[in-house]
Formats: structure tokens, sequence, C-alpha cells
């Protein structure tokens, strides 16, 4: 439901302007409204608020403390930031710092980010050097063992390579040259690595060790490559220096993670309140720019819940001891109100399947209510099986607990839980748990009859029953959108669409009750029923021509094509059947099995993909059927989101 909304214009003395504003600010009600400067026609009779000198350079100071505070919060873990708002830490320091002047807390705010730099810089540098050295881990890994299970003569020289594992040739080649530049005073060791490598360590005298290196270089043989700083040394020792680095970067980031870690949990509750307060007293500035003034007052302007419009009058009466007066003003025609969606508990875990589109525009209706009812069954019909439903249920229960404290995740869990109980009772009216397993094991039977079977001569009609119903919600779901749409373009004072719609509701009555009388499933009345609305949608197809010739002239067709839109519902039957088949395949496969842990595994690992099939598939199309069969029907985007004037965090009153 949309909230609704009552335009109102504040005025009163210059002199107490900061002091309404912040109560404004605290009340948090008001979406302020621009005032044009040319108002009344006459000119320089209003104008915007001068800033003095000192007021100018404050909103630049805090301008420039909310760019490093946003820095220093984002480094803030998720983890700390969650529920930080409502702890009493949190209220204490923005207490604390909203009756300090921006000085102070300037200088708070520059020496915490300063703080968080630090942190940041040195876990980046350590990061860096970490990183540096770890990309020869694997080759020391490969080559430590070498090290440490062969007793290397200190008379040779080592150096670290690195060969391909399929050329065992070329590593022959390589040893038979060795023995000739060494005159077989050489030693060689090898580890096998990742990507079809081997990571070779070769030893040989150092009198040798410019025809060694030469002939490495100029075969194209890949070397280990250690840092600059042990290049010098003997490798066993290189080795020994490079791991003691490694693990001791590797401490040093422990330590950093932990002091940082600490930092924030104990000061984040001041780094947010300075935030925050810097924020409010930065929005109060920009609130200044929208409003209008003359020599002895100012004018401000805005929309109001209609059931906060007392709540914030008595407020100004009492903060400026009745010296502001809060006036209601007429809406205009073309005055477009903001939307605030309020509705009831029930229903609000379902505004986010909106988020999609834009707010629909004030005055007309909102789908939220519609998707909580029609979503959930249509999910559930789609789906249909007890135990798929029981886990789904499970699902939805776990959702909140892994993420605790995300109202999203809160929501999500909510529908999800109204989608597992359709599921469920839709699951003992087919007698299905499982599929057909618990009617095999328990003797489930169902309530109403199966969606379809393998067994029996009825398949046929199973199937007809089961596509009925998925065409009897289309009709019933589109033609509800066409009333919607009426009466959305009625308040919109769109007659065209009005008629439009009604045309359609006409014809498609029309096509029913001659259809049904054709196959004899109506009575006889019937056929006086389908006359009269075809002469409706005649008459209003006439009027639309009259009015808008092109359109009036397309109505045959969008009739044919919102008979579309009801058939496209069938997709419920098609996704249902696919789901009612993979389980049965489930059952039959496990059933082929010669073990029952085989059974048990093959059954399980078929009924889970048909579970995620499942969900995803009822998913998309249940939102499908709605966002274009239904939602074309009558949506009217174009609202402005309502974003009143208030604090960040801190208390409101």
């Amino acid at each position: 439901m949309i909230s609704k909304m009552r335009r109102i214009e504040i005025v009163g003395p210059s002199s107490i302007l900061d002091n309404v504003l912040a109560a404004v600010q605290e009340r948090g009600v008001l979406h302020i409204e621009e005032i044009p400067l040319a108002e009344y026609g006459e000119k320089g009779l209003l104008h915007r608020v001068a800033l003095s000198d000192d007021r100018l350079r404050e909103r630049r100071q805090l301008e420039e403390l909310l760019e490093i505070l946003d820095e220093a919060v984002g480094h803030v873990p998720e983890s700390v930031l969650t529920n930080l708002e409502s702890s009493p830490g949190y209220r204490k320091e923005y207490k604390r710092w909203d009756n300090e002047d921006v000085g102070s807390v300037g200088v708070a705010a520059r020496s915490m980010h300063a703080k968080v730099r630090s942190f940041v810089r040195r876990r980046h540098n350590v990061a860096d050097d970490l990183r540096a050295l770890t990309s020869y881990e694997e080759v020391v890994s490969a080559l430590a063992p070498l090290v440490e299970t062969n007793q290397l003569d200190r008379n040779l020289e080592f150096v670290g390579i690195i060969l391909d594992q399929k050329s065992r040739v070329g590593r022959e080649l390589f040893k038979e040259e060795m023995r000739k530049l060494t005159n077989g005073l050489f030693e060689y060791y090898e580890a096998e690595l990742s990507n079809r490598r081997i990571a070779a360590l070769v030893g040989y005298p150092s009198s040798h060790a410019h025809q060694v290196r030469s002939f490495i270089l100029e075969a194209g043989i890949g070397q280990m490559n250690v840092p600059r700083y042990l290049r010098d040394r003997p490798f066993e020792e290189a080795l020994a220096d490079l791991e003691r680095d490694i693990d001791q970067l590797r401490e040093k980031q422990r330590n950093l993670e932990e002091q940082s870690d600490r930092f924030y949990r104990d000061r984040a509750p001041s780094l947010l309140a300075l935030q925050h307060v810097c924020r409010n007293r930065h929005s109060q500035y920009e609130a200044l720019s929208t409003l209008a003034t003359t020599r002895y007052t100012f004018i401000l302007r805005g929309w109001v819940p209609v059931r906060e419009v007392a709540g914030l009058d008595s407020h100004l009466a009492k903060v400026s001891d009745g010296r502001v007066v809060m006036r209601r003003l007429k809406v205009g025609r073309y005055e477009r109100p903001p939307v605030l969606m309020q509705n009831p508990k029930p229903f609000k875990p379902f505004e986010p399947l909106l988020a999609l589109f834009p707010p629909p525009r004030y005055g007309t209706v909102d789908p939220t209510i519609s998707i909580a009812l029609v979503f959930p069954p249509i999910f559930g019909l789609m789906l249909g099986d007890i135990g798929y439903g029981v886990i789904l249920g499970i699902l939805a229960a776990l959702v909140p607990l892994i993420w605790r404290g995300s109202t999203m995740a809160r929501k999500l869990a909510i529908v999800t839980g109204w989608c597992a109980f359709f599921t469920v009772v839709f699951g003992f009216l087919f007698g299905e748990l499982f599929g057909e397993l618990g009617n095999h094991l328990l003797g489930l039977e169902p309530i109403w009859q199966p969606r379809f079977t393998f067994e029996g001569t009825n398949k046929s009609q199973l199937l007809l029953d089961y596509m009925t119903i998925a065409i009897v919600i289309g009709f019933l779901h589109v033609i509800f959108g066409l009333i919607l749409g009426v009466i959305n373009y009625s308040r919109a004072g769109d007659r065209h669409l009005v008629v439009e719609n009604l045309a359609k509701i006409f014809g498609i009555f029309m096509l029913l009750f001659f259809v049904g009388r054709l196959a004899q499933y109506l009575p006889p009345a019937f056929t006086y029923a389908g006359i009269g609305s075809g002469v409706a949608f005649l008459a209003l197809m006439v009027y639309d021509i009259m009015h808008k010739p092109v359109f009036g002239a397309m109505l045959p067709l969008e009739l044919l094509s919102t008979l579309g839109n009801i058939l496209s519902y069938v997709r419920i039957m098609a996704i249902g059947l696919v789901s009612v088949v993979l389980a049965f395949l489930a059952n039959m496969f496990g059933g082929m099995a010669s073990s029952i842990v085989v059974a048990i595994l093959i059954a399980a690992a078929v009924h889970a993909l048909n579970m995620a099939l499942g969900i995803i598939d009822p998913t998309i199309q249940g939102l499908r059927l709605h966002y274009v069969e239904f939602f074309s029907k009558f949506f009217m985007s174009g609202g402005t989101p309502y974003k009143p004037f208030r604090k960040v965090g801190g208390i409101t009153v």
C-alpha cells in the first residue's frame, strides 16, 4: 500500500531557522521539496540562504571530514558494523560528538583516519612482501625435501631449474651435457611440480660456474629465481632463509590482523558516530539550499505522510515556542507526491520482489499484496511435493541463522517459508512425497488427485485437469490485473487506457462464454451473456476508434495478445509435470540398484537435482507471470521515492 501524503509549508522567523531545521531533521518525516525563487511572480521576493564565511568554511570542513571518514569506515569489517548503531557504546559516542564543534570533531576524525590508514598501509606492505615470496613457495616446497634428505656437497655450487616433466629425453640430454661440462663432477636431484613440471636441484664445482650458467641460459631452461637479497648466498642457505622469511611474514600478518581487528572493535562506535554526526550536519547545509527566505522569514516546503502531520506540527510548536506556522497546501493536478510503501507486516517481506521496477506512481495500486497472495501458491502448485516442501522450509529457517542481522535475509526466509508451506499443501493434494515414494512406503494417497501417473488409463485426463487449473489461474490473474488497470488509469485520468482495459475484459468474457457454450460446458443462458459481452466489446472499440483510431483498430489484436498472456500460465503445468517425472525417475533409478546404499545415493542425487530445478524454475517463471502477464495490465511506474530529511544513526524524536 502507498501511504497518503500531505503537502505542507513551514514558515517562521529567520532567527530560529537553524533550530527549526534541526527539529525537522530529528523528527525525520519531511521529504523536502525545493522552492522556486520566482514562486510568487515577483522578482527578488525570495532568495536562498546566504552563508557567512565561517559557515562556508564549516561546510567545506564537513565535506573533507566525510571523505576521510567514509574511507575509514569502509575498512571496518562488516561483522563489526552489523547492529552497531543499536549498541550503547555507539549511542554514547554519538551523544558525545554531537555536542562538539567541527574543530574538535575534525581532530578526532583525522586522528582515527591516520590510524586506520596506518593499519591498511602496513597490512598491504606485508601482503605485498608475502605475495612476492610465496610466488617461490611451490618450488621451495618441492626442493626443500631434497636439501633436507640429501647431504649436499659443500664444495659444489647449486642452482634450481624448472624442466618439462613430459620430456624425459630432454632431462637425460641435460644430464649428459652436465657431465661433459663438469667432467662428471655434478649432482642432480628432482621433484614434481604442478602443471607437468619438474623442479631440479643441480650442483657443480664453482670453477665450472660460468660454463654451466651459460649453458642453462643458452638452452632456455627456466631457473628458480629467489629474491635479490638471497641470490649471492649458497642455495641451501638461501632456501632456508626464504622459508624462514615467509614464516615470519605470515606471523607478522597474523599479528597485524589481530591488532587491527581489536582496534576496529574498540574504536568502531566512535568512528561510526563521527561519520554520522558529520553527515547529519552536512545534510542540514544541503537542506538550506532548497528552502527560500525573505528578509525576515524562511519558507520550508515538502511532503509528510498524513499520519505524521500532527506529530510534526506539535514538535515544531514545542521547539519554536509557537513562532513557526505549519500549513497544509493544496495538491495541484500535476504535483507528484513521493511514494512511501507501507504494507501490513505480513506482506512487507515481499516488497524486495518489486526492486527490479521503479516505484509505482503515487495514487496507483501497490502490487506488493497481490504478489504476496499469488506468488507462493503458484510456486507450490509447480513444485507440489511434501518432501521438497519440508526441505525448503528447513532451508528457509537456516537463512536468517547463517546471515544474522541481515534484514534482507530475514525477508527472503519469510518468502521462502510461504513457498515451502504451499509446496507441502499441494503435496498433500497431489499425494506426492518425493514423487510416488510416499505412496509405496507409507501408503500416502492424494487428497484430490495426482498430477500425473505412469499407471492406469486416465493419464490424459489428469494432464487436462492440471492444465485447466493453470489456465483458470491465468484467467483470474489477468482479469484482476485488467480491473486494477481500470482503477489506476481512472485515477491518472487516462480515458483511452480505461476503455482499452474494459474492452479486453468484455472481450475475454465474450470468448469464454462462446467457447464454453460450444464445448457444452456452460448452460444456454450464457449465450446471451456472451452476446452482451460482445456488444460491449464492439461499443468500446468503436468509441476508442472515434477518439484514437489507430489504437481502437488494434483492439482485436490486443485481445488476442491478452489471451496469449492467459495461455502462458500453462507453464505452471509444464514445470510441475517435469518435476513429477524427475521424481519418478529418481525412484526408478534407485530401485534398479542392487545395493540399498547405492540405491539411496542415486535416488538422493536425482532428487537433489530435481529440487534444485524445482526451486529455480518456479521462482523464475512465477515472477515472470507477475512481471509480464500481470503487471503489464495495470502497473504505472514513475514514482519518486520518499526520502525524508532525517538523521543517520543517532536518536530521532
